[in-house]
């Protein structure tokens, strides 16, 4: 293109130098027309590059945004929920057993049960991605308002499981499970070591006090609570994890 102009301006100086008006003002637009289209086709590519750039940009946030969001669905299903569930059906099995007659297990099986009630779940999900991209403004690469609307939500799910487990705390060391704590000795209620003195009677006279009623309950809430959090986690992460797969294709 320079040597082009270089061209046109020879050009222009031979016309002038000739009084050859009418032809230089000729070649003086078809100079500034040479600049024009010489302009427009490096904007072009440069919109070209920049557009290839941000496609290869978009499609390493989407690779790496499905790793987090499929070891996170992994951690739920593999580590996380079959925990909680468990919990939830030794929970069951503990108040079966204790509402009948007459004891149809060892004291010491109900106290191994009854640990459910108390069993620390936490669950911390793979975010790294998602928050880089936050915090840099790189989430408006993916230019999909159902995936941000999804990320909302797990977000929105992710803090009441935390707010959850801080409340969980907060009753274990200043509530009411931290009041049963204070009045009945530990490794009583449960735990997994025997106690071979104590009986049945004795075990359940315990758990008719109403502070006890009112921990276990509290207790029992906080473990089905949780669960229902992880399941609007779970249900999020797959909707992302399909709707990143659907863009991962597109592109």
């Amino acid at each position: 293109m320079n040597g082009m102009i270089k061209f046109f301006h020879h050009v222009r100086r031979s016309l002038i130098q000739e009084n050859k008006m009418g032809k230089y003002f000729k070649y003086a637009i078809g100079e500034i027309l040479l600049v024009v289209i010489g302009i427009l086709i490096a904007l072009q590519i440069n919109n070209w590059n920049e557009n290839r750039k941000q496609n290869i940009e978009r499609q390493q946030l989407i690779t790496s945004l499905l790793e987090d969001f499929e070891y996170t669905k992994a951690n739920i299903i593999n580590d996380r929920m079959p925990v909680v569930i468990k919990a939830i059906e030794d929970i069951d099995m503990f108040n079966y057993l204790i509402k009948q007659d007459v004891p149809l297990v060892t004291v010491d099986s109900l106290r191994n049960l009854a640990t459910a009630f108390f069993r620390s779940n936490p669950f911390i999900p793979t975010l790294a991605t998602l928050n880089e991209a936050s915090s840099s403004g790189k989430l408006s690469l993916l230019k999909n308002k159902e995936l941000h609307k999804r990320f909302t939500e797990f977000e929105i799910y992710y803090a009441a499981f935390r707010k959850l487990d801080a409340e969980k705390t907060h009753a274990y060391f200043n509530g009411s499970l931290w009041e049963i704590r204070k009045t009945v000795k530990p490794g009583v209620l449960v735990g997994t070591n025997p106690i071979p003195s104590l009986t049945y009677e004795e075990y359940k006279r315990i758990l008719d006090q109403p502070l006890v009623e009112t921990g276990f309950h509290t207790a029992s809430s906080f473990v089905r609570n949780k669960k229902r959090r992880l399941d609007g986690i779970l249900g999020t992460t797959e909707d992302i994890i399909f709707l990143l797969k659907s863009m991962q294709r597109e592109s």
